[in-house]
């Protein structure tokens, strides 16, 4: 029988929230076996100490879903609760018994669409997101120049309109202002699902990002940031457009690299097996 699930008030919404769709599918997909009597969700950037959903529970019976904070830490108050927490962004060496990774999942924001067929996908490479400082070695790939810092609004509108095919013909690069924009969801999910390689460059704080599990999920090619810990195989970014230009020039290299990005997709990225981790971590504890 599944968990049951609830959700703290600083969730927010707790039918709309970006990881609802993830969430909800580890806890339908719990395996038989020993399972907390309920998953409780609480979000890592808006509380003040500790969580009103939380009082008073069993700690024996409840498993913590932690969400967002690209801090990364271990939070506090939980760490003396004696509450069990699967957190995300949380770093490898700093699990334990009582505290694991929760991987970010894909974006429930993002239509679901079956992958195109690798010999019919037209779009070679994509990238479509917030310009940050940490993705500057993205910028120098892609426009041959440094991040001049925060990239002002008329650049990146320039750039929008003139870096699609100028890399590589039919690439698909768009820039937004922060995170979440660039292009709307089923217009994103559209360029996914036929894109051959996906620049998959860090987040704000962390590495790990939602981009690198819905490319995944699409059968892309991931190239950029490491996931840590048991992510998707993840390619090294290029250091110039010459070596970019050589990766997808090289058609036996790729296809190998997408047939083991499917392969970890089904035996290590599904819901399915994601929940399978956490209930053998569980029932360790």
């Amino acid at each position: 029988m599944a968990p049951a699930l609830r959700h703290d008030p600083s969730v927010g919404n707790p039918e709309r929230y970006r990881e609802r769709q993830w969430v909800c599918a580890l806890v339908d997909q719990w395996p038989a076996g020993p399972a907390p009597q309920q998953v409780v969700v609480v979000s890592c950037q808006r509380q003040s100490g500790d969580w009103a959903a939380l009082a008073g529970l069993n700690p024996t019976r409840t498993l913590v879903l932690a969400l967002g904070g690209e801090h990364g830490r271990p939070l506090p108050w939980l760490q003396h609760s004696g509450l069990r927490v699967a957190q995300c962004y949380l770093p490898p060496t700093l699990q334990s018994r009582w505290r694991t990774r929760l991987p970010l999942g894909p974006s429930g924001f993002l239509p679901r669409l079956p992958p195109v067929p690798w010999a019919d996908r037209d779009v070679p490479l994509s990238f479509v997101g917030w310009l940050h400082p940490r993705r500057s070695a993205l910028y120098r790939l892609v426009s041959g120049h440094r991040l001049p810092g925060p990239l002002p609004s008329l650049l990146r509108a320039q750039l929008n309109g003139v870096l699609d095919g100028r890399v590589v013909p039919g690439s698909v690069l768009r820039f937004g202002e922060r995170f979440g924009h660039g292009l709307d969801s089923d217009a994103y999910a559209q360029v996914l699902r036929r894109t051959q390689v996906a620049l998959c460059p860090p987040g704000t704080r962390q590495d790990e990002t939602f981009r690198h599990w819905e490319a995944a999920r699409s059968g892309c090619v991931l190239v950029g940031a490491r996931v840590p810990g048991t992510g998707p195989p993840v390619l090294p970014m290029p250091s110039t457009a010459a070596a970019l230009t050589d990766l997808l020039s090289s058609p036996d290299l790729l296809k190998h690299q997408h047939a083991r990005v499917g392969a970890w997709w089904a035996q290590s990225g599904r819901p399915a097996q994601v929940a399978a981790s956490l209930a053998a971590w569980w029932a360790a504890g």
